[in-house]
């Protein structure tokens, strides 16, 4: 079973690549932007009613789109992908035998957080810097009023120290929207490392003109 999200502001790549998979009897359910989607909206109910393996392709980044879900609809993915140059029969292999299916109800933008579980280590810096009710601890961190965070800001995922907090659509930094870039260096964590190799490296420079 292929999950399809659809892209917020490519609606004709997504229907061109819709209609050439219309071809094939595919197992694909085709839901709006996933990261706009609510608990209480038809996709929502239907992305947590689903019982079988699934896999995923929408616009975000894996890392991210694997949190959303978990976070909103208690689901993961066997398989996430990212919207780009596929080949229909490398999908077809992901989505088994079937018929289409289109969720078509309407989203409107959102901006919240993901928190990625498996790198967050529950230190609540989120919870008690977060001046907007977003977050509350009951034994882990919850994000328990998503549309109360401030639109555009990711002040609170350049504060988590494990950079667990995930904004999907922040296009500040690609480790912020969940990019491969997110697992800190130790020169990343530790800025004054770089300064300090930096004034090694000249010190070797003046020794080797002396």
């Amino acid at each position: 079973m292929l999950l399809y999200f659809r892209h917020p502001q490519q609606s004709k790549t997504d229907d061109d690549f819709l209609s050439e998979l219309r071809l094939h009897p595919a197992h694909v359910w085709v839901f709006p932007h996933l990261y706009y989607i609510t608990q209480d909206s038809e996709s929502g109910q239907a992305l947590q009613n689903i019982q079988q393996p699934f896999s995923v392709i929408s616009s975000l980044y894996p890392r991210a789109a694997q949190t959303v879900l978990m976070q909103n609809f208690r689901k993961k993915p066997v398989h996430t992908l990212q919207h780009g140059n596929h080949i229909i029969s490398d999908l077809l292999v992901y989505a088994g035998e079937g018929e289409m299916r289109e969720f078509l109800d309407a989203v409107t933008p959102r901006w919240y957080p993901a928190i990625d579980k498996n790198v967050c280590t529950k230190c609540k810096q989120c919870v008690e810097y977060c001046l907007f009710g977003v977050y509350r601890w009951e034994d882990e961190v919850k994000v328990i009023s998503p549309d109360s965070c401030k639109s555009g800001c990711p002040a609170c995922a350049r504060l988590c120290p494990s950079r667990a907090i995930l904004f999907p659509e922040c296009t500040e930094a690609a480790w912020l929207a969940g990019g491969e870039d997110q697992i800190q260096t130790s020169a990343e964590q530790n800025p004054q490392i770089d300064d300090l190799d930096e004034l090694i490296r000249k010190l070797d420079e003046l020794e080797k003109q002396e």
